[in-house]
C-alpha cells in the first residue's frame, strides 16, 4: 500500500477508536456531567462497571481545556476574572479580581470548588458587572454550531442547567458583590473572534430539581431493578453524534428498557 494511503487508513482508524476504561462511574454527581445526564448511558456503564472513552472525546476535551486555560489567564490579566490564584513558588492562595503577583511572579488561576447537597463542581470563573457578580462558563464550539446558537438566541439547555446549578452552589461563597446569575460564552475552536455570550439571572430551582430528580430516579432504578421508567435524554440523534448508545436509544422505549433489564439480569447472575 502507498504510504500516504496507509497513513490515511491509520488516521481514520485512530479517529474512530474507542476503549473501555474499566472504571465504575460514581453515584456522586458533578454538575458538568449532571447537566447533560443520560439515564441510559449511566445505567449501562454502572451495570457493566466500565466507562467508554474515545479519541474524539479526548480530542475535543483537550482543546476545550486549552481554550479555558487561555481565557482564564487573559481574563485575569485584564482584571476581569475574580477567583483564587495560587503562587507557584510559595503556594499561597490569593482571592482577588485579576491576576495577582507573588514571590516575584504571576499567580496561577484555580477554579472555585463548589458544593451543594450531594453536588460538586468547578465553575470557570466569576466576573463583576455594575456591582453585581456573575458565574462565568466558557464553552468551545464549531463555527456552524455557533451560527445555530446565535439564530436560536439562547444557549443549549444543558449549559443553562449547568450555570443554574453553579449559581445556586456559589451562593455560599463570600463574594464582595451579590451573585445574581450566570454568563455562558461560546467561542469557536478555530477563530477566537467568533464568540457569543448569554446572560441568565437568578436560579431556576424547578430546572435544578428536575435535573436532580432524573439522576435520583436512575439510582432508584439500580436499587430496584425496575427499568420500566427509563427515559432517553436526547430528543433527536443529532444531539449526540458521538454517543456509543445512540443506536439503542433511538429505538422504541420498550427495546432499550428490555435491553437494560437483560443486562441487569446477567449482571446479577455473574456477581
Amino acid at each position: 500500500m502507498d504510504p500516504a494511503q496507509q497513513i490515511n487508513t491509520w488516521m481514520l482508524d485512530i479517529i474512530q477508536a474507542t476503549a473501555s476504561t474499566n472504571e465504575k462511574i460514581s453515584q456522586i454527581p458533578r454538575c458538568s456531567s449532571l447537566s447533560k445526564f443520560c439515564q441510559i448511558a449511566f445505567l449501562i456503564q454502572w451495570i457493566e462497571e466500565n466507562t467508554e472513552e474515545s479519541f474524539l472525546r479526548d480530542f475535543f476535551c483537550e482543546i476545550g481545556k486549552g481554550v479555558h486555560a487561555t481565557l482564564q489567564k487573559w481574563w485575569g490579566a485584564q482584571g476581569k476574572l475574580y477567583g483564587q490564584w495560587e503562587c507557584p513558588t510559595c503556594k499561597k492562595i490569593h482571592q482577588t479580581l485579576g491576576t495577582p503577583t507573588c514571590c516575584g511572579g504571576h499567580c496561577v488561576y484555580k477554579e472555585f470548588e463548589l458544593a451543594w447537597r450531594d453536588l460538586t463542581g468547578h465553575c470557570d470563573g466569576i466576573t463583576f458587572i455594575d456591582n453585581k457578580a456573575y458565574i462565568l462558563e466558557f464553552k468551545t464550539t464549531s463555527t456552524r454550531a455557533l451560527q445555530a446558537i446565535r439564530k436560536a438566541q439562547t444557549a443549549y439547555d444543558f449549559h443553562i442547567k449547568q450555570v443554574n446549578m453553579y449559581t445556586l452552589m456559589a451562593q455560599k461563597l463570600q463574594l464582595p458583590m451579590p451573585l445574581v446569575g450566570g454568563i455562558i460564552i461560546y467561542i469557536t475552536r478555530d477563530n477566537p473572534f467568533k464568540f457569543h455570550g448569554f446572560v441568565y439571572s437568578g436560579v431556576n430551582m424547578p430546572l435544578v430539581q428536575h435535573t436532580l430528580n432524573t439522576f435520583n430516579q436512575a439510582k432508584q432504578i439500580l436499587a430496584t431493578g425496575d427499568f420500566s421508567s427509563v427515559q432517553r435524554s436526547c430528543s433527536h440523534q443529532q444531539e449526540t453524534a458521538y454517543c456509543p448508545y445512540k443506536s439503542l436509544c433511538f429505538k422504541d422505549s420498550a427495546t432499550f428498557q428490555n435491553y437494560l433489564k437483560a443486562l441487569w439480569n446477567l449482571h446479577q447472575k455473574t456477581n
